[in-house]
């Protein structure tokens, strides 16, 4: 779920939008990417990494949110998290880039237009 519908301070207020599900559909699509099982010749050669980006995927939303950010960042080595991860990081974080832009767009139509059942439409 996006932060916004989990988070009971910043959540206050929060309509549910379809930016929610967008979010939510990234966050998933990381998971599987980060928890995608490495075959032998994969596996990085430092595998603290990985079994750490992990488990940070799977703690409570604030680090799941600041680990979605190493994720859809450049830079991650395939000798640390291995070749799947690291060739995925580009996308996420062209993903995350358009979902924030998507985001931009969103606030000032609701902003416009109220927040109500046809906005979401």
């Amino acid at each position: 779920m996006s932060n916004q519908l989990l988070d009971p301070f910043r959540g206050k207020g929060h309509i549910h939008s379809p930016l929610d599900d967008y979010r939510s559909l990234f966050y998933v699509a990381q998971w599987a990417c980060v928890f995608h099982e490495l075959s032998l010749e994969d596996k990085p050669s430092d595998p603290d990494h990985i079994r750490d980006l992990r488990a940070d995927l799977s703690r409570h939303y604030k680090t799941r949110s600041y680990t979605t950010h190493i994720v859809a960042t450049a830079g991650m080595e395939k000798y640390e998290y291995g070749p799947w991860v690291a060739k995925s990081a580009s996308f996420f974080s062209a993903w995350d880039y358009s979902l924030n832009l998507t985001r931009a767009k969103w606030i000032r139509i609701a902003e416009s237009k109220g927040h109500n059942k046809k906005t979401f439409r």
